[in-house]
């Protein structure tokens, strides 16, 4: 956290950790990170600067994710008081999508 401590004095409108997807898949799809240590930088960055909005993006459709995962991930969100939460879906990569360039 000491990290976040230096990053949380600059003069900012979000601040931002991405959960990505809910717990049950958050090992396969953040090998990485830990759901609970995510939530914990959101709920420090809620503390640490409380007038800094806090949001927090997750996929919808990436594995088999049912809505009560989705509202579970949701809950979670609340109870480290996120004030935004965005949901993308996922779409994986296929040879029919145009090339970008």
């Amino acid at each position: 956290m000491d990290a976040l401590r230096v990053c949380s004095t600059q003069d900012r409108t979000f601040s931002t950790t991405n959960m990505e997807t809910v717990p049950r898949l958050y090992r396969r799809v953040r090998p990485q990170a830990k759901y609970q240590q995510s939530m914990d930088v959101l709920r420090f960055a809620r503390e640490h600067r409380p007038k800094v909005l806090t949001k927090s993006g997750f996929m919808a459709g990436l594995g088999r994710t049912t809505a009560e995962e989705v509202h579970q991930l949701l809950r979670d969100l609340r109870e480290q008081d996120v004030d935004v939460a965005t949901i993308g879906h996922y779409l994986q990569p296929t040879r029919q999508q145009p090339q970008s360039g």
